[in-house]
């Protein structure tokens, strides 16, 4: 099947591979040139512009998951598309999804809208996480304790996926950087009318975090960041 990729970022470049081991016929698009090589040495072609890879269906499926699922191809697709382009296009989402795992949320649009609630999400918990241990620390209690009982808290998901970080201070693999996460929460808050004040005090965090020299760091580094003056 002749399939288009657009956007080959640390997790795009890693779902294009798939696509191409799987057999199919990989046309790629970036928005920054440069980033195809390793994908046109085994066979892609990397186009100038969107347009030159128009006169396909068309569905937008981003992913949950993070650097390890997506060489390992395991990651969750959600998916927005008409019944029928998902049908034809589920064998190449299997190339790096894992089957039982890709979502049909709605219409084309419907899965990007649910991600950055998604992320909007991840962003507010780990934000509230950083400002509860800095807390907790200030009052002297031990760290180990704090994230023990964090764990067993509403803020059990977060703490317990990046434990290991937040033990020991060293956020410089990231399966998300800060500069990610600060894209998404910035996404959130131009996307509604209102205001999402929880959003807006997370994005001064990730500001703080970048400041500090962490926005290619993991997104646990908003632990490790200075409380943003107040606006």
């Amino acid at each position: 099947m002749k399939v288009a990729f657009l956007g080959l970022g640390r997790m795009g470049v890693r779902m294009a591979h798939h696509i191409l081991a799987a057999g199919h016929e990989l046309a790629v698009w970036n928005r920054t040139p440069g980033r195809a090589g390793e994908l046109t040495a085994r066979g892609a072609s990397e186009q100038g512009s969107v347009a030159l890879a128009a006169g396909l269906r068309y569905l937008d499926a981003p992913v949950i998951g993070t650097i390890g699922p997506a060489e390992a191809g395991t990651l969750r697709v959600l998916v927005g598309a008409a019944d029928a382009d998902l049908a034809a296009a589920r064998g190449i989402l299997e190339t790096f999804g894992d089957p039982g795992r890709i979502d049909h949320v709605g219409p084309v649009g419907a899965a990007s809208a649910l991600k950055t609630v998604f992320n909007l999400g991840l962003a507010e918990a780990t934000a509230a996480a950083a400002e509860v241990l800095r807390y907790g620390t200030e009052l002297g209690v031990d760290r180990s304790l704090l994230l023990s009982e964090l764990a067993a808290g509403p803020l059990g998901f977060i703490v317990e996926y990046k434990r290991a970080m937040l033990e020991s201070g060293d956020y410089s693999t990231p399966a998300f950087t800060v500069a990610g996460l600060a894209k998404d929460v910035r996404l959130a808050t131009e996307s509604v009318a209102g205001r999402l004040p929880i959003a807006e005090a997370t994005l001064a965090l990730t500001a703080a975090a970048t400041r500090a020299g962490h926005a290619e760091h993991d997104f646990a580094a908003l632990a490790a960041a200075d409380v943003p003056d107040p606006a």
